[in-house]
């Protein structure tokens, strides 16, 4: 089955995944968030994993995935870009960058909207990629 796919697709796919999954896990551990964000600003060493994930992740997509044509293929696209630049700011600016986002932690209500944003964005994600919308 993922043979038939395009990497469009195939892409849409994993990220979809990795949406689901993120937002479940946000769902199910939600008190757990805030002390996770406070790690990977106050840990230097967790901080540049994160960020060299990011950057390869980015570098990856952007290597083999740089199509503008349809609608999806563009959001790939993008996604590669705006991981490529987050793992450079975090990086270089791990804590200023966190900083900014750290307002996201602040109640149990604010994590569950980003956890169900998540999954909603995961579902259509694996939907599309599915569908080859």
């Amino acid at each position: 089955m993922l043979d038939s796919l395009s990497i469009t697709q195939l892409l849409s796919l994993f990220f979809g995944l990795y949406f689901l999954s993120a937002g479940v896990g946000m769902i199910l551990d939600r008190e757990a968030i805030p002390s996770m964000f406070r790690a990977m600003i106050d840990s230097p060493a967790l901080g540049f994993s994160i960020g060299l994930i990011a950057f390869i992740v980015g570098a990856v997509v952007i290597s083999i995935h740089s199509q503008w044509g349809d609608f999806l293929a563009i959001i790939i696209s993008l996604f590669g870009w705006i991981a490529l630049a987050e793992g450079m700011i975090m990086l270089a600016f791990r804590k200023q960058f966190l900083g900014m986002f750290s307002f996201m932690t602040a109640s149990r209500n604010l994590i569950s909207g980003f956890a169900a944003l998540a999954i909603v964005m995961g579902a259509a994600f694996v939907w599309a990629g599915l569908q080859g919308f």
